[in-house]
């Protein structure tokens, strides 16, 4: 009932209030579904539960057969891997690189997990296949967190800018200010000498 009731209930809210999406009343109820997607993927939040579904759906219905539920497993992370290449749905660039980042790395992990449970495979080649397991994820994790660095420091350097904007603003002013001062004293200076 809640696998299928609370995703039918986020459609139906997304659905009927598609047109007040901006106002500030549905924002701060309904905002949690969309907000973090672009406005034209607000619905992007449903594509997440129905792939979560559809996993669901195969373990319970192919639970004996495991090569064939990795497999059909491994189908609905390659279609999610290219609906999201495709759409982009995240408003933020780094969130979409994350995301794009976990969902290979999901689909990399359940492709070694095949292999590993092949009995003919992993007698030869186990500790082989571990070994580059570990290493397929270190190397994922280093890269959502070189992604995540190199959006840290462009936030950093536009608060830097924004910072740097006002102080000019604002300091400029001052310095104008002390010149004008410099300069009338001087005139002054001159006229009475």
């Amino acid at each position: 009932l809640y696998m299928v009731g609370i995703p039918c209930l986020f459609v139906y809210i997304l659905m009927s209030k598609k047109r007040v999406l901006e106002m500030p009343e549905v924002k701060a109820r309904y905002g949690f579904l969309y907000q973090r997607f672009v406005r034209g993927w607000f619905w992007w939040e449903l594509m997440v539960f129905a792939r979560k579904f559809l996993f669901i759906f195969i373990q319970l219905f192919t639970s004996s057969y495991t090569q064939f539920s990795m497999s059909c497993c491994l189908v609905v992370l390659f279609t999610a891997i290219a609906a999201h290449v495709y759409t982009q749905p995240f408003a933020s660039p780094l969130l979409n690189r994350l995301e794009l980042c976990l969902l290979i790395g999901n689909f990399l992990i359940l492709l070694a997990l095949m292999q590993l449970l092949d009995d003919s495979f992993a007698r030869n080649h186990s500790q082989a296949l571990g070994h580059t397991l570990i290493g397929a994820i270190a190397i994922l994790i280093f890269i959502c967190a070189f992604i995540f660095l190199i959006d840290l420091k462009r936030r950093l350097q536009d608060s830097y800018d924004a910072f740097e904007g006002i102080f000019r603003r604002c300091c400029g002013r001052l310095i104008d200010r002390y010149n004008r001062q410099q300069k009338k004293a001087a005139d002054e200076l001159a006229v009475m000498t």
